[in-house]
């Protein structure tokens, strides 16, 4: 190309530069539509995950219909099943966080969902011909595939929010867990009173969770720079907003910054206090409804749905609030950490306090306690939760396997410690009471551990020096003493007219640019 050519060619684009209108230019916003397709997959995975618990009652229970296979299953083997998923869950967490980073979040979520959709489709073909064996094989081959689903959600994350929308962007895309254990309740038990019974479930789970896979196949990407529906301006601004234009696949983890990194520690201290109280929620919460308050959660639906309910409100309710009073410079973002987790502990901390004193005779008061406490634990979205991406976009999602698996392998200590304290007195109060203490001064002194150790703050190991690879530039000289790089365009920049820095290049195909 001759010299006037190259010279007639030429734009400034500085080294700060993010489009005047906030990436806004176009009308419907990619970013959001990635959002929405991660909430879709949440609900759904989430709908799979819970679905054994009514699945499990239907396949053991007699009916009149007798062309449906019923097993006579002990309670040691149904606890067994149950527990099978979170074997393979809890093993491929930091892996999972790993592949993530290696292959990116849309290849892993897209892989999960398919697997979990065919393993679904085949449990009643496994149980019939391999039994409970052969269930507990396919419910940890399933954890092991939804062992990718958060760390892959935090690698897109934090390729995807801009941090003045981080918290409102992850609290949309984490409400579909509630809202699909919401929904898995009722709608196993209208499958499995079907004509095909249980297995009408599997094939229903089966499918939906494969044609959501196919859809997040074509509708979202690993990064904004894949996705084949995104504007030109929109992924300057996320891209810029985030400095991830320097991060590659092929880019090393820093294993020893992280391992040694005392924010992390206190993230995962946080992570693992609410993981404790979560598990004690979610697995021993009904036993204790049943035995000292004399309600039968699995009779009544919507009693059941009532903290989960909650959780789906209020985890909106607070990412917006924790965005707000970022973004209105109320407080900073380590300051807007730190007081959510803090709502969220001592609000479950105080609900489970409160539980431990209530019997039958304030069954009404307690019912409302146990709502407000399923409600409450959703602070954490704008708590620990979205920290890891805080402190380095690059790699959140492996962070998040980390600490992910360290609150499960703890979680697994719930039923054991329930089982020792409650033995065969599970009506007894005074002995739920220590429970419920225990669990307790454990989110407490993990919010004291992260309100005094935390921090919100980008880590400096997040990056590689900064490079202008991501919006494919070729380098063709450098000038250092005038501090500028002349870099070959590969693809077409298109921008709008009302941007000064930039000018419209619609007929463009290569050119040199200056960069300050």
């Amino acid at each position: 190309m001759a010299n006037e050519d190259i010279k007639s060619s030429t734009v400034k684009i500085p080294k700060d530069y993010i489009p005047a209108d906030g990436g806004h230019a176009a009308r419907f916003k990619i970013r959001y539509l990635q959002t929405m397709m991660m909430f879709l997959c949440s609900g759904v995975l989430y709908v799979v995950r819970s679905s054994m618990g009514v699945a499990i009652l239907a396949m053991t229970t007699p009916r009149n219909n007798t062309e449906i296979e019923v097993y006579q299953w002990s309670e040691n083997v149904r606890g067994m099943v149950l527990s099978s998923f979170f074997w393979g869950y809890t093993l491929l967490q930091i892996p999972a966080g790993v592949l993530a980073k290696r292959f990116g979040g849309h290849p892993l979520l897209f892989g999960s969902l398919l697997l979990n959709g065919l393993l679904s489709l085949a449990v009643p073909t496994l149980a019939k011909y391999g039994g409970w064996m052969a269930i507990c094989a396919v419910r940890a081959a399933m954890g092991l595939s939804q062992a990718c689903f958060m760390p892959g959600c935090h690698t897109l994350l934090g390729k995807w929010s801009p941090p003045e929308e981080r918290t409102r962007m992850s609290s949309v895309a984490y409400a579909g867990i509630p809202i699909g254990t919401i929904l898995a309740m009722p709608l196993c038990g209208i499958l499995s009173n079907t004509a095909l019974g249980w297995k009408l479930i599997f094939y229903c789970m089966g499918v939906l969770t494969i044609v959501t896979g196919l859809l997040w196949g074509v509708f979202a990407a690993s990064s904004p720079a894949e996705h084949r529906f995104m504007s030109y301006h929109e992924r300057v601004y996320i891209e810029k907003s985030l400095q991830s234009g320097d991060e590659s696949p092929s880019m090393s983890i820093p294993w020893r910054q992280i391992l040694t990194s005392r924010p992390l520690f206190a993230t995962a201290c946080a992570h693992i206090g609410y993981n404790w109280c979560l598990m004690i929620f979610l697995v021993e919460t009904p036993t204790y409804v049943k035995t000292v308050l004399g309600i039968d959660l699995a009779n009544s639906s919507t009693l059941a749905a009532l903290p989960f309910m909650a959780q789906w409100l209020l985890t909106i309710v607070f990412g917006f609030a924790c965005e707000y009073m970022y973004n209105n410079n109320i407080c900073s973002l380590t300051t807007s950490r730190k007081i959510f987790n803090s709502i969220g502990a001592v609000g479950v901390a105080g609900g489970l306090l409160m539980l431990s004193f209530l019997d039958s005779r304030q069954a009404a008061l307690a019912l409302v306690v146990l709502t407000a406490t399923g409600g409450i634990i959703a602070a954490s979205t704008g708590g620990y939760q979205m920290n890891h991406i805080d402190l380095s976009p690059n790699f959140g999602g492996v962070m998040y396997g980390l600490t992910n698996c360290a609150a499960n392998m703890f979680g697994t200590g719930v039923p054991i410690l329930t089982s020792f304290v409650l033995g065969d007195q599970s009506s007894d109060i005074s002995r739920w009471r220590i429970v419920f203490f225990t669990s307790a001064s454990l989110i407490l002194l993990s919010n004291v551990i992260f309100v005094t150790l935390g921090s919100a703050e980008c880590q400096k190991w997040n990056s590689l020096p900064p490079s202008y690879d991501a919006y494919n530039f070729d380098v063709l000289e450098k000038d250092e003493p005038k501090k500028e790089t002349l870099y070959k365009f590969k693809t077409e920049m298109i921008t709008s007219e009302n941007d000064q820095d930039l000018q419209q290049k619609h007929e463009l195909k290569e050119g040199v640019i200056h960069v300050d």
